[in-house]
């Protein structure tokens, strides 16, 4: 894997996990892209954004779901 390939796919999931706005799990967000990215790509991505705090990690049981962060979120750009 390229440092390319994991660049592009971090910032591909950040922007994905932004826009949704709900917690989703390793496979839920490997099943969003389908066969542009493999779920250990996926992971190493996760894992990158919850080693830089843009991405939430919670253990519901034995799976891990991840978020956006909502510390870095403005709420007032997103009233209507």
């Amino acid at each position: 894997m390229s440092k390319n390939n994991i660049d592009d796919a971090k910032l591909e999931v950040k922007n994905f996990l932004i826009n949704a706005n709900r917690p989703y799990s390793c496979q839920d967000v490997a099943n969003n892209f389908q066969n542009k990215y493999n779920k250990s790509l996926i992971q190493k991505s996760l894992d990158l954004l919850v080693e830089q705090n843009d991405v939430t990690e919670k253990l519901n049981g034995k799976q891990k779901i991840y978020f956006i962060s909502q510390t870095n979120t403005d709420f007032n750009d997103l009233l209507y």
